[in-house]
């Protein structure tokens, strides 16, 4: 949580301040998530996400769905750290499919958007420019994904377009934390 305190403190004209409000995406549960989702889609078949402690996640393309096998708790804090090559991706065998009937499901899109919030804790994706204007393609369903506080502001002025990151925090008035934890999660799923 310090990151995210410190993400509302930085003077975004501050080039040497303003590193603390990125982070990189791939480094994170988030970036083995998207690279798995990729892989699975590709191969037409589901996918685990294991760690040191066994597996944490099914992905099924076919399917649209994630099978946790966490607590959103324990995947939550799995996601808000590095990986450090920790975390790996495995093509799930057919002898595997049993276990996925017992296991709560969630579309994918909501365990991308959930991961990319937890992981982003109020900062952007390294190499996001702060200037350039930002316009949603689609608007996220709100009623069913966590979203972080103002999202519905941020996401009514972004859908008019013509805002930059920067902007959005001046001329809605919220704190920078909130903007960039938004943007992280839309960026997740373009």
């Amino acid at each position: 949580h310090a990151l995210a305190a410190l993400a509302l403190l930085v003077d975004l004209d501050d080039l040497a301040a303003r590193s603390a409000i990125y982070y990189t995406p791939e480094l994170f549960l988030q970036g083995v998530i998207a690279r798995a989702i990729a892989h699975a889609r590709e191969i037409q078949r589901p996918v685990r996400i294991d760690d040191p402690n066994g597996t944490a996640l099914y992905l099924d393309p076919r399917s649209g769905l994630a099978y946790q096998a966490r607590s959103a708790n324990a995947l939550r804090a799995l996601a808000q750290l590095p990986t450090r090559g920790t975390v790996n991706m495995a093509r799930v065998e057919a002898r595997d499919a049993p276990q996925l009937a017992d296991l709560d499901s969630r579309p994918l899109e909501a365990v991308e958007w959930d991961v990319a919030l937890w992981a982003s804790r109020g900062r952007l994706p390294r190499g996001t420019d702060l200037d350039l204007p930002v316009r949603l393609h689609c608007w996220p369903n709100l009623t069913r994904l966590a979203v972080p506080p103002e999202a519905m502001r941020i996401a009514g002025l972004w859908s008019k377009g013509g805002f930059s990151l920067r902007d959005t925090v001046r001329t809605i008035d919220v704190p920078q934390r909130y903007v960039f934890a938004f943007y992280s999660a839309c960026h997740a799923l373009g």
